[in-house]
């Protein structure tokens, strides 16, 4: 299973584009980077961890 994801500028009311994501998983008592990209002018990811997810918890950042 792969991961996308879609980031919005409620404030303008359009996509956010250049927007930093990390993906991250849970190791145990850490967090472990998994992927990480950049919104496009759409303000979406289109393939976070694009060789698939392993099962677990995941956590997404958003630097915004």
């Amino acid at each position: 299973m792969t991961l996308s994801t879609h980031v919005l500028d409620a404030g303008r009311g359009c996509p956010a584009a250049g927007v930093s994501v990390t993906l991250h998983r849970r190791a145990g008592d850490d967090w472990q980077l998994v992927d990480t990209g950049s919104t496009d002018p759409d303000g979406r990811v289109a393939a976070l961890a694009p060789d698939g997810l392993a099962a677990g918890v995941h956590r997404l950042d958003f630097d915004t």
